[in-house]
């Protein structure tokens, strides 16, 4: 059977489990461990698989005791849930918090866990992905040239720290002559992404965007801002469009051989106002 601690999405891991349930000796439908697991009714485990339903914190304790699952295994089950479910970013970041205090018992699966970690790690601070830039632009500098150059300054421990994360995620590599090489030149996570880590990186740039725009003069840095009135149809056909700039700016960015800094460039699109609800007028009475 699949092994918990390997999934960062419980309905994943539902639908894996019934996978490996269905291709054993006997049929496992759905409605049957809705039954194991107490649910009134016998569509609620395809409606969750579909995300048409959640799971409520008294279902998800049903579900894992359905499912088999060990009282360690059952609680990384409820707060994966949690997680998956958040509605917000404070409630995911408790939930992953929450997560992490759940250890795995095979090597298998502490090893997958520490790479998820490894992985937040590298989004939940600037300075991780700005090292791993400079890097590739100045391949034999040190750890003491890099805080130096880095705006707002990092201390040195953080920086060798960022240095040993991206090696162990195989971003880069120790050249023979000396220093380090960069294994990738982009690293993208998609135009919508729901990760934890980095929703924590956005918030990061956006503070540093407004530290930029107290400190910095205006020959060296660029913010703008519109104010529109759109409808949804436009503001669909807006997103494809900044979605399409990246890309562009990307391009150029990956071709420009005279690099020699490191630029964050941030856009983000979020509404100022809801819809106005015309209230029905009320019928006069005579």
């Amino acid at each position: 059977m699949p092994n918990i601690f390997q999934y960062s999405d419980y309905r994943k891991y539902l639908a894996d489990w019934l996978k490996e349930k269905k291709a054993g000796a006997h049929r496992f439908p759905y409605h049957r461990l809705a039954q194991r697991c107490g649910f009134t009714s016998k569509s609620y485990i395809h409606y969750l698989l579909n995300g048409k339903r959640n799971l409520s914190p008294a279902s998800a304790e049903a579900l894992a005791r359905g499912l088999g699952l060990s009282r360690n295994e059952s609680a990384y089950f409820r707060n994966l849930a949690a997680f998956n479910q958040a509605r917000n970013h404070g409630q995911q970041e408790l939930n992953y918090q929450r997560l992490k205090k759940v250890k795995p018992f095979t090597a298998e699966a502490s090893q997958a866990w520490r790479l998820r970690q490894d992985q937040h790690e590298l989004y939940s601070h600037w300075h991780n992905l700005a090292v791993w830039s400079l890097i590739d632009l100045y391949p034999r500098l040190g750890y003491k040239e890099f805080c130096q150059m880095l705006w707002p300054r990092v201390a040195k421990p953080r920086v060798r720290q960022a240095v040993r994360l991206l090696e162990k995620l195989g971003l880069i590599t120790l050249r023979p002559e000396g220093g380090y090489k960069v294994c990738h030149k982009t690293l993208s996570t998609g135009p919508e992404v729901q990760s934890l880590a980095v929703h924590n990186f956005h918030l990061e740039a956006m503070g540093l965007a407004a530290r930029a725009l107290r400190e910095l003069p205006p020959e060296k840095r660029n913010v703008t801002g519109l104010t529109l009135g759109i409808s949804d149809k436009s503001f669909t056909a807006i997103k494809e469009k900044t979605q399409a700039f990246q890309q562009d700016i990307l391009d150029l960015a990956v071709k420009d051989k005279e690099a020699d800094k490191v630029y964050q460039l941030n856009m983000q699109l979020f509404p100022l106002s809801g819809v106005y609800k015309r209230k029905p007028r009320k019928k006069k009475t005579h």
